[in-house]
């Protein structure tokens, strides 16, 4: 589906919103995502998708969003974020396995805690 301009105001609202929420619960678990990649591009652009779903125009597209009182875009849209988060999940477990096999994928504590800038001068 296809969003046109005034529709995508809500999405990008809505969309902060997610973003910041998600940030938040990610600080608050302690989860180790500097760059908060997790929160801002994962939750950030599933949130996206999904709300596809919602405001998609039929006028943009053969399918338009539940707005428009087409369910199933707004079914196709989920499915779709569910099975790329499946897909990441998987490939990306997979990848670091092997790449252990060659490197250590943490640094030791003591490295850690004196942080790559000064590790790396």
């Amino acid at each position: 589906g296809y969003v046109d301009l005034w529709r995508s105001l809500p999405v990008g609202f809505i969309g902060g919103i997610v973003c910041s929420s998600a940030v938040r619960f990610r600080t608050s678990r302690g989860w180790d995502d500097t760059l908060d990649v997790w929160a801002l591009h994962g939750v950030g652009g599933a949130s996206g998708v999904i709300l596809t779903g919602v405001f998609a125009n039929p006028a943009l597209a053969p399918a338009g969003g539940i707005l428009y009182g087409n369910t199933s875009q707004l079914a196709i849209q989920t499915l779709s974020v569910l099975l790329v988060t499946a897909y990441s999940f998987v490939l990306t477990l997979v990848l670091l396995r092997v790449i252990s096999i060659f490197t250590p994928l943490r640094l030791n504590e003591i490295d850690e805690k004196l942080g790559l800038d000064r590790l790396q001068c």
